[in-house]
């Protein structure tokens, strides 16, 4: 394990422990890791956990990764939050639509 993977899982622990995951989750956010972001998303089972997770997934690039829109998907369903998956679905409407537009064009 790379010196930084470790003091990232070390802090997640400690504040788990000691904290909230709430906190664990934002520190894990600041990291900018996504694998152990997902990870501890799923591990967590907690509503606004899931709903933090898809927020961020939603600032990387997932026009381009499938995984990455199943993540969120997903994690915007067990997070129960309607609102924030209709925005998600409207946000890959208008890609695709943007899309092919832009086919139509050339």
């Amino acid at each position: 394990m790379y010196c930084a993977e470790l003091f990232t899982l070390c802090i997640s622990v400690v504040f788990v422990g000691r904290v909230s995951c709430d906190q664990a989750m934002k520190a894990l956010l600041k990291s900018g890791d996504t694998e152990k972001i997902v990870f501890f998303a799923n591990v967590s089972r907690q509503r606004e956990i899931y709903v933090m997770a898809g927020h961020y997934l939603q600032s990387l690039d997932w026009q381009t990764d499938p995984e990455i829109m199943k993540n969120i998907i997903g994690f915007y369903t067990k997070g129960r939050a309607p609102e924030a998956l209709a925005g998600f679905y409207d946000a890959c409407a208008q890609v695709l639509l943007l899309s092919s537009i832009c086919l139509s064009i050339t």
